[in-house]
């Protein structure tokens, strides 16, 4: 059995053993912090490049779909007036409408009225055809009345120049 300086020689060799591997670990895991530690600053700056960057886009984004918002409510504000105004003009088509219908139900009736003037126009021009038939038939006989006349005042005519002619002159 060793003695307990052996014994405490090997726990210090044992010692000084883990207390190298441990300070060799220690300065591997420092190298690797400051490693890090670099690597952690490049990703923060280019968390930040990215932050601001994205920020900037966004920016962007947001005038962009605030501008195209405002664009819309205007054209939305210019449609209502522009569908207010045919719903007016829609309402004036339908009173003109109205109106229109009323007219042509009077023009209906007006020409009903006409017709029925018609009508009684080709009636009373029926009649109007027999008074001319009936005139021509008495014009015929007023012309032979008058060549008759006229014959008859030849007669006299001829009748006056014999008589006149037998007739002594007075001086």
């Amino acid at each position: 059995m060793p003695t307990q300086e052996e014994r405490l020689a090997a726990l210090e060799q044992r010692t000084a053993t883990h207390i190298e591997e441990v300070n060799e670990n220690l300065a591997i895991t420092i190298g690797l912090v400051h490693i890090l530690t670099g690597d952690i600053k490049k990703i923060h700056r280019r968390i930040d490049d990215v932050q601001t960057s994205l920020q900037e886009t966004l920016t962007i984004h947001i005038d962009a779909t605030n501008a195209h918002f405002n664009l819309l409510q205007k054209h939305a504000e210019k449609t209502d007036k522009d569908m207010a105004e045919v719903k007016q003009d829609v309402a004036s088509l339908k009173q003109d409408m109205a109106g229109v219908k009323q007219d042509v139900a009077s023009l209906k009736q007006d020409m009903a009225g006409v017709k029925q003037d018609v009508a009684s126009l080709k009636q009373d021009m029926a009649g109007v055809k027999q008074d001319v038939a009936s005139l021509k038939q008495d014009m015929a006989g007023v012309k032979q009345d008058v060549a008759s006349l006229k014959q008859d005042n030849s007669e006299i005519k001829a009748t006056l120049a014999l008589i006149l002619a037998r007739l002594p002159e007075k001086s």
